[in-house]
């Protein structure tokens, strides 16, 4: 999720610059909608690799349990 969190960093500095040279746009009139959008956009993005990467866990996971409970079914 690192990714996810260094573009909403990214986006929140834009934000604050565009907002420090325009004051008339409104930090919430502006600011949130865009950040809503591009944290929406980039959660999207980021699905699919965290199910590669949640899935390669639960698989380590079981097979680290499996070979566990058959090394003390073993002796």
């Amino acid at each position: 999720m690192l990714p996810v969190v260094i573009v909403l960093l990214l986006t929140n500095v834009t934000v604050g610059v565009v907002t420090r040279s325009a004051p008339t746009l409104n930090l919430f009139s502006f600011g949130f909608p865009i950040t809503l959008l591009v944290c929406f956009f980039t959660l999207y993005l980021a699905t699919k690799p965290l199910g590669y990467s949640m899935e390669y866990l639960v698989r380590f996971a079981i097979d680290f349990i499996a070979s566990f409970f058959g090394k003390l079914q073993d002796g």
